[in-house]
């Protein structure tokens, strides 16, 4: 450029700053502008936490003012006292450039908190750290959703229902513990397994593979699944499948719900046994409710009375009860309502018009808390039962009219043998020969006393032994003439009955003892006592005879007995299984002992 007729250069310069500053000014405002747009909090804050800028939805998430930032807010003013000790370290550490992210929980400037991720970086200035730079993320509906999930997850855990989850592939992705509790199979093993790889689903090939394919097809599927545990035991579930699905509307995965309803089952299993027990019974039975009205009726009942259970079902009982029964009838009922069982044999005219005899017997049927909740009727037919009986009944008077006769003419028959006896007696004068007439006779008259005894008693089989030698001993005071209270008899203990295979041979061992105690204990008229005692107990019968007399002889045993009537004893106590003891310390006492029949 010439300037003033000299060759010179010639420079310009434009002060450029503030075109720069301008431009950062519109640079700036477009990302304020920008941030403004973001629903999360956007900061910065200096090297002390002094916020020099945040957005528009600070305000709206936090409650501050445009001029509480003016006023100036420091970043830990927000955070929870708890945690700034926690901030401190962690701004420390992105000004020293380790990574940014951490979870905070705000106080809002109401007091109110929420949970918050801060991301952050450095500002920095000249190449040296001058702040910090972020944004902050309000959590509260993600926490919301974990604390849900959470809760959740829990619930299944702890739920009393098997849950399992598979994918499209079947394969297992979740179970909960019940499921392992139902099954057998521990979490472990059947998580990452096929359900095809499972005992459970191979218990019923058709039905596992309807169900998936059901389920496949976006459909629920409901119903009852047997199947076998990994020990192989039976068991039963209901379980509810469906699928879920993505925001797309695919279905991704499935849920089984199951519920364990073996018990229920076992226990409707036995409940049909027993009802198909009862159905088969050949006695009528009928369940009625509380008051009295029919809820069943098995088989036998249309058989005895020819209704079926439609003619029956939701009557009341006493609607086939004859109108003069019915009061009877209904006492019955209320006395079974309150607890108590009844029994009876009543005649009955069958649906032919043939008249039967049946056996009821009524009885409450409680329900868990003890209250009568029905009654239960069962009636069976014992016509052909009664009919025996009578028979039997006939045929048994017969026989006793039959034995008594036989006892009786038994009796005169001995009584016939003791009077020939007494004839011959007055013809002899011999004194043995009339001593050994007269021990006979008394010796017949001993069993003719047993069959004079069962022929009066209703028993035929037994007789009372104490009254038996009531009368035995009358007998025999007579017949030696001490009758005249010279010598006394009495007779203690127990009643006992003896048939007659041991009332015949007790009865001559007391005849021979009695009557020796006559003859021999009490010489020249003396005054004395015979005391027989009856006992029983241990399944023995124990008869112990004794006087007050003179005593057996010296030397005497039983062992080296000669007389016929000692001998007669020892055999007759033979005949009974039984034994004879003798104490003759003082006066003389015999004890014998036979087992009881």
């Amino acid at each position: 450029m010439r300037l003033m007729d000299k060759n010179e250069l010639s420079c310009s310069e434009d002060d450029v700053t503030q075109s720069t500053r301008a431009e950062e000014a519109r640079s700036k405002k477009r990302y304020e502008e920008l941030a403004d747009l973001l629903p999360q909090i956007v900061f910065e804050m200096d090297l002390l936490g002094n916020l020099t800028y945040v957005n528009r939805s600070a305000y709206e998430v936090m409650g501050y003012t445009i001029e509480d930032f003016h006023r100036g807010l420091n970043v830990l003013q927000m955070i929870v006292p708890e945690e700034r000790e926690m901030a401190r370290r962690n701004i420390s550490c992105v000004l020293n450039g380790e990574k940014s992210g951490a979870e905070y929980t705000f106080q809002r400037k109401d007091g109110s908190r929420i949970p918050v991720i801060v991301h952050s970086s450095v500002i920095l200035r000249d190449g040296k750290p001058a702040g910090l730079r972020g944004f902050i993320v309000d959590i509260t509906g993600q926490k919301i959703s974990e604390d849900r999930m959470r809760r959740l997850s829990a619930a299944i855990e702890q739920s009393p229902s098997s849950v399992m989850i598979f994918d499209m592939e079947g394969t297992i992705v979740y179970v909960n513990p019940y499921f392992s509790r139902i099954t057998g199979y521990a979490a472990e093993d059947a998580v990452g397994k096929p359900l095809s790889s499972l005992s459970f689903a191979n218990a019923r090939p058709e039905q596992f593979n309807e169900v998936m394919d059901r389920i496949k097809s976006g459909q629920e599927w409901r119903g009852e699944i047997e199947y076998k545990t990994s020990s192989g035991k039976p068991n039963w579930v209901f379980a509810h499948i469906f699928p879920i699905k993505d925001r797309n509307g695919k279905i991704t995965h499935f849920i089984d719900v199951e519920e364990d309803v073996t018990e229920r089952k076992l226990a409707e299993e036995q409940l049909r046994k027993l009802f198909m027990a009862l159905d088969q019974s050949p006695n009528s039975t009928t369940i009625t409710d509380h008051e009295g009205k029919i809820t069943y009726v098995n088989s036998a009942f249309t058989r005895l009375t020819g209704a079926r259970p439609g003619d029956v079902i939701g009557r009341y009982k006493l609607d086939f009860i004859p109108e003069a029964d019915r009061a009877r009838v209904a006492e019955i009922i209320e006395s079974v309502k309150s607890g108590k069982d009844w029994k009876s044999e009543r005649p009955y005219v069958n649906k032919d018009g043939e008249e039967r005899w049946v056996s009821v017997h009524i009885s409450p049927l409680r329900d868990p808390d003890g209250k009568v909740a029905n009654l239960v009727i069962i009636e069976e037919d014992i016509t052909e039962r009664k009919v025996n009986e009578e028979r039997i009944k006939n045929s048994l008077r017969e026989k006793e009219v039959l034995l008594k006769e036989v006892h009786h003419r038994v009796k005169n028959n001995m009584q016939i043998i003791s009077s020939l006896l007494n004839l011959r007696l007055s013809g002899i004068d011999q004194e043995p020969v009339r001593q050994i007439l007269a021990e006979s006779q008394s010796r017949i008259r001993s069993i003719a006393l047993v069959h004079e005894r069962i022929y009066m008693s209703d028993d035929l089989s037994k007789i009372n032994f104490d009254e038996y030698l009531k009368s035995l001993g009358n007998q025999l005071l007579v017949t030696y003439r001490a009758n005249s209270g010279r010598v006394r008899l009495t007779i203690e203990g127990d009643d006992i009955y003896l048939g007659v295979d041991q009332a015949v041979p007790c009865g001559l061992i007391m005849n021979e003892l009695i009557s020796n105690s006559l003859k021999h204990a009490f010489p020249e008229s003396r005054h004395g006592n015979i005391r027989i005692r009856l006992s029983s107990g241990d399944h023995k019968t124990i008869i112990t005879i004794e006087d007050d007399g003179v005593g057996m002889p010296d030397g005497f045993s039983l062992s080296n007995a000669q007389s016929m009537g000692m001998q007669l004893v020892l055999a007759l106590v033979e005949q009974l299984e039984g034994r004879i003891v003798l104490d003759s310390s003082r006066g003389t006492m015999f004890t014998i002992t036979f087992p009881a029949r």
